[in-house]
């Protein structure tokens, strides 16, 4: 969860269909393929036997049809990245740019504001 411990991700969510690369799920529920899944994860996220990470995607600021990413090490941070018919379309190297840009900014934003005490 967002404290430095492991966080909910589409790699261990339900509906992921495991490929040889362990990064990579084709994502039953939307039928698409996820890069970096153990960064991404989005409202739909479902563990049924750990309903406290389905808690935090249903939580209300986790909206509907979006994909999101986790930013940060030691605190993590949601951030949306695109509606899921758009992250549906990106090639995995768009993917994967987009991801990477959008962590980058936080981490900046964050170091900018508490310096890098744990992050």
């Amino acid at each position: 969860m967002p404290n430095g411990g492991d966080v909910p991700c589409c790699a261990d969510c339900r509906y992921a269909k495991k490929s040889p690369d362990t990064r990579i799920i084709k994502c039953k529920k939307h039928d698409i393929k996820v890069t970096s899944a153990f960064y991404m994860f989005c409202k739909n996220l479902s563990f049924p036997s750990h309903p406290e990470s389905e808690n935090f995607a249903l939580d209300s600021k986790i909206v509907e049809g979006v994909m999101y990413t986790w930013a940060g090490y030691y605190t993590h941070k949601e951030l949306p990245l695109a509606p899921i018919e758009t992250y549906a379309i990106w090639s995995d190297e768009e993917k994967e740019s987009h991801r990477i840009e959008k962590s980058k900014a936080w981490e900046e934003e964050y170091r900018s504001k508490h310096g890098d005490d744990w992050f």
